[in-house]
């Protein structure tokens, strides 16, 4: 006897993002031959839930997690569409504020926000930025879901729907890897212990710290293996990066850049970089110059914007902006 596949809670659209979430289903339950049958298998041993929560409750920010207690993974739909705005503001910035421009001789080392499309990614951006303090209802005038945004052929509506479809299928099978490989035997003993006031030690640290490396790992192979064709290697790459930017950019302020029990999000970001076998240059340095154009972002949403000079590969250019990380974190004031 199968399983029963893994459905979405049934609640209204309340964003539009809500369009999405039988596409983000249908990737997590598909993405690879053996995916759905893992699923299952986990179903039947009791590990996992059948069902992904989708709570749609105005709160602010909460990325996916996993609850041990019921095995689901659970997905706020705020994150949702934090996460599609992030997504579609450093695909347009990438491609219409630097990439076109450098093509055609136009590139004059910034980016020019007066071009209405810029104009419209960067506003989006900033409504996203607003949700880690607070709900607000997704402006009317800007691109979303179900807006169509085209600019010289490109349907930069249709593609971002494509990249934030696997960009949040990859966070699940991040949190779907905690239950699978039960994880939670491990965390949950620790959380305890500090719950209870007591202090856990660096090797514990360290083992949450692994284990999270291990869910990431395990995300990536569900959805990317390096026999996939190079088209499939470039979208689904891609969105593994926006996804560790937007996790990045989810950081309320500086001093989030330290994690005690995570590794830190900037180190996150290039070790998955690194293990996507990006081009130094070609289609697939795309992966460093949007890593970088999230860690500018960043910087500059926190008043400590840094000039960085021409670089000679993307590659450069992102180690010069986690350099500058590396000297916020090891500051002893920060807010």
């Amino acid at each position: 006897m199968r399983a029963p596949r893994p459905k979405l809670a049934d609640t209204p659209a309340e964003t539009p993002v809500r369009l999405l979430a039988p596409n983000v289903l249908v990737r997590f339950q598909h993405a690879r031959e053996h995916t759905l049958a893992r699923h299952e298998r986990s179903i039947l041993a009791g590990k996992v839930s059948q069902a992904i929560r989708w709570d749609t409750s105005r709160e602010a920010l909460k990325s996916p997690s996993a609850d041990p207690s019921t095995g689901q993974v659970v997905v706020s739909e705020v994150f949702m569409a934090y996460l599609w705005a992030v997504a579609y503001a450093l695909l347009v910035i990438d491609q219409e504020g630097y990439r076109r421009p450098l093509i055609t001789g136009r590139y004059a080392g910034e980016i020019d926000f007066t071009e209405p499309v810029l104009a419209e990614a960067r506003d989006l951006f900033f409504w996203a930025m607003g949700l880690r303090r607070a709900f607000s209802d997704w402006p009317a005038h800007l691109p979303a879901p179900g807006r169509a945004r085209v600019v010289e052929g490109v349907d930069y509506t249709g593609v971002t729907n494509g990249l934030f479809t696997d960009a949040a299928a990859y966070l699940l099978f991040h949190e779907y890897a905690h239950l699978v490989h039960d994880h939670w035997n491990v965390v949950g003993p620790i959380r305890a212990k500090r719950a209870h006031g007591a202090r856990i030690t660096g090797e514990e640290r360290e083992i949450l710290k692994q284990l999270e490396t291990e869910a990431d790992v395990d995300a990536r192979e569900a959805l990317l293996v390096s026999e996939d064709p190079d088209g499939v290697q470039l979208s689904r790459g891609l969105a593994i990066v926006i996804a560790h930017a937007a996790a990045l950019l989810a950081v309320a302020r500086p001093s989030g850049l330290r994690q005690d029990e995570h590794p830190d999000v900037d180190s996150r970001l290039v070790n998955a970089i690194y293990a996507l076998t990006p081009d130094e240059v070609g289609q697939r340095d795309v992966f460093w110059t949007v890593a970088s154009l999230a860690c500018d972002l960043f910087l500059q949403a926190n008043g400590l914007g840094m000039q960085t000079g021409p670089a000679e590969t993307g590659e450069e250019l992102l180690r010069r902006y986690l350099a500058e990380f590396d000297r916020v974190k090891s500051s002893k004031v920060l807010p």
